[in-house]
């Protein structure tokens, strides 16, 4: 994953409530239209990133 914005809708001019670091996981609830929606729970925080800035594991 690349530096990501957590926003508090999927539209990609929505309000950014955290920006999640290299690294950090995000747990996927539900894909909406190029974004996912979940939870970052290192922040405690709900909302979308862009799928593009997900990595997934490989093992």
């Amino acid at each position: 994953m690349t530096t990501a914005e957590l926003r508090e809708a999927p539209e990609p001019d929505s309000a950014v409530i955290a920006t999640l670091s290299v690294g950090s996981t995000f747990e996927v609830l539900e894909f909406v239209a190029g974004r996912a929606w979940g939870v970052a729970p290192a922040i405690e925080r709900v909302g979308y990133v862009d799928t593009r800035t997900l990595s997934w594991p490989t093992a």
